[in-house]
């Protein structure tokens, strides 16, 4: 799963996350819980943990809706790195650090320009 081994990535940085589907990965399936359980689950990370949220490309009305919040309390958004002139790992691999990179000079991600 990209998700997993971009949150791997980014810890590997030097970075905490937290991964909401990875956390609550297979709990659709118990009857006692709600979707929407999940979700404000995923919004109190949000709300008293992070500095920030970083969005994979890719359709997810759940992950959409976590970036909206985290606009509403002021979080800097992240996306992967567009850069391409370093090769083609940051294609593989979206936020992989690459030194040198002129677009995110290593970091793998950028702010989000919204």
């Amino acid at each position: 799963m990209q998700a997993d081994l971009v949150a791997r990535d980014l810890m590997a940085q030097g970075h905490w996350v937290y991964c909401p589907h990875k956390m609550s990965w297979g709990w659709e399936r118990d009857k006692r819980l709600h979707r929407e359980q999940s979700l404000e689950l995923d919004k109190s990370f949000l709300k008293l943990w992070a500095e920030a949220i970083y969005r994979i490309p890719g359709e997810s009305p759940g992950a959409d809706g976590e970036v909206a919040y985290a606009k509403q309390l002021g979080l800097r958004i992240l996306r992967p790195c567009p850069g391409k002139a370093v090769g083609a790992y940051h294609d593989r691999m979206p936020g992989s650090r690459i030194p040198g990179c002129p677009t995110c000079h290593g970091a793998g991600f950028v702010e989000a320009l919204e």
